[in-house]
């Protein structure tokens, strides 16, 4: 995803396009696109706050099996940026995100992100391991960060450091990179997703994802319940799995049982328990 992209502000003549299409803004000046912008291919959506749209033109993206054309239908936007070639359709709401190229978001109840941070209260369930996670946060400093919760000069250190990655673009909250795909969810909200075109994520039919990180390459999909949660690279859970407070390293999957308060190294295999 490029880190600045310019846009402009929509013409007369698209704003009456728009119109025409059933799309709704109480201020179209806060909207704004990219260079190659075809009007046409906006459906029933409704814009609030300040929305930016980057390229838009004849396309089509695959998303669970079938294709899916590129544009935005039926689809509430609120204060949220959005890369070039999106397939964005039945999204009730997305608000506070910013998304890379090529999404496809498809069938998703709520999607949206206030900035705010929690901590994962990993290794015991009663707390005092906390850690604050961000994206490309590693398994090892996830561990080190819990571990060694008694050398405050080190706790300090580690502190500052997240502070300052998650004060850059891609360090913070709400973001989603290029090539994902997201369908059938009912919730997500505060979740950062890395993917690119090499690892692209998705997000098929989890029920509610809050407070957390998803790595590159991750498949998060069946009936998923996540809160509070760090994934790694390639991590894949999946079939009714109930995760909360927990780091899941690289290569690791997980299905059908419940995990919570945990930090879990790489090439992890857990079901049914």
């Amino acid at each position: 995803m490029e880190e600045i992209k310019k846009y402009r502000p929509l013409t007369q003549e698209e704003i009456a396009t728009l119109e025409r299409l059933g799309n709704h803004c109480d201020d179209w000046s806060l909207v704004g696109v990219g260079g190659m912008f075809d009007a046409n291919r906006l459906h029933g959506n409704t814009f609030m706050g300040r929305v930016s749209l980057g390229d838009i033109a004849e396309g089509s993206a695959s998303c669970g099996g079938f294709s899916i054309g590129e544009g935005i239908a039926n689809s509430t936007l609120c204060n949220v940026t959005v890369g070039n070639h999106p397939a964005i359709r039945d999204v009730h709401i997305l608000a506070g995100y910013t998304l890379g190229d090529n999404a496809v978001l498809f069938n998703i109840g709520e999607m949206s992100c206030d900035g705010k941070l929690n901590s994962l209260e990993v290794m015991n369930e009663n707390g005092g391991r906390a850690i604050l996670p961000f994206a490309g946060m590693t398994i090892g400093d996830a561990y080190m960060w819990a571990r060694y919760r008694g050398r405050k000069v080190f706790i300090q250190k580690l502190q500052q450091f997240t502070d300052e990655v998650l004060a850059t673009a891609d360090g913070s909250r709400g973001r989603v990179g290029d090539c994902c795909t997201i369908m059938g969810v009912r919730t997500i909200r505060n979740v950062s997703i890395m993917s690119r075109p090499n690892d692209p994520t998705v997000v098929d039919g989890a029920i509610a994802l809050c407070d957390g990180v998803i790595g590159y390459g991750c498949k998060v999909e069946h009936g998923v319940i996540a809160e509070r949660f760090l994934l790694g690279e390639h991590v894949h859970l999946e079939f009714g799995l109930r995760l909360n407070d927990t780091v899941v390293g690289d290569n690791s999957t997980i299905a059908r049982c419940e995990v919570g308060n945990s930090i879990i190294f790489p090439a992890h295999e857990q079901h049914h328990n």
